[in-house]
């Protein structure tokens, strides 16, 4: 069941990590547009727009790292508790 669940969070991670690129190459078509268009570096509603997004990746990449995280300490053996010796 590990197994599966590890092997389930990488390939979320994985198709998250694809939509973030999605999302960054649309901000970097917004920024072409909005040099194109306003002429002025950081003014306009494109600009804006762009930001979100990019904001919002970062967002995505933080998301991305905890389930990476997750994955990793599933992967990890759990610690056995040692014994006490009675005497």
């Amino acid at each position: 069941m590990s197994e599966e669940l590890r092997s389930s969070l990488w390939h979320i991670a994985n198709e998250i990590e694809g939509m973030k690129a999605r999302f960054e190459g649309a901000a970097d078509v917004l920024e072409i547009m909005a040099v194109s268009e306003t002429g002025e570096p950081n003014s306009g509603a494109l600009w804006f727009v762009r930001d979100a997004i990019k904001v919002q990746c970062e967002l995505l990449d933080f998301e991305i790292d905890k389930l990476l995280e997750v994955q990793r300490q599933l992967r990890e053996p759990e610690p056995v508790p040692k014994k006490k010796n009675k005497k």
